[in-house]
């Protein structure tokens, strides 16, 4: 074979990989924007986190200056429904709750635990002494006594 016809071919053959790769990822997206498994549900971020730190090592839980607790509904009660509720939440530099999240579901007592922590109000959280907005998962335990 010659030279030129062993470049036409490898031309030919990275074109193909190229375009096959470029319709694969197209048709097979990586990330899910919505869906539901086993009560958790899975979102793309949304853009109200944009700009907010994760808490980890830099940055602690901010200490809570008000807590409301979520009252069982009615229909949970009586429905026996426990488990646990997971808030993502963005905490403001002054200590308010502006946005929050159910990232982990429990049917039935989302919406008040919603509710609870949206209330809540936090020491403002510090990095180099100077408050910034972050974001945490807080959960909300559900138990019957």
């Amino acid at each position: 074979m010659s030279t030129a016809r062993a470049l036409l071919a490898t031309l030919t053959v990275a074109l193909v990989v190229v375009l096959a790769s470029s319709f694969s990822v197209r048709a097979f997206p990586l990330a899910q924007t919505s869906a539901s498994t086993g009560g958790t549900a899975v979102q793309s971020e949304p853009e109200w986190t944009a700009g907010a730190m994760r808490l980890g090592s830099k940055l602690p839980m901010p200490k809570v200056v008000k807590k409301v607790n979520p009252d069982y509904t009615e229909e949970a009660k009586a429905a026996k429904i426990e488990g646990d509720v997971v808030v993502q939440v963005r905490i403001e530099t002054d200590g308010k709750i502006r946005n929050a999240r159910v990232i982990k579901s429990v049917p039935k007592l989302d919406a008040v635990a919603l509710a609870a922590v949206k209330q809540w109000e936090f020491v403002p959280p510090l990095l180099n002494g100077k408050p910034v907005p972050v974001l945490a998962d807080i959960t909300v335990r559900f138990t019957l006594q």
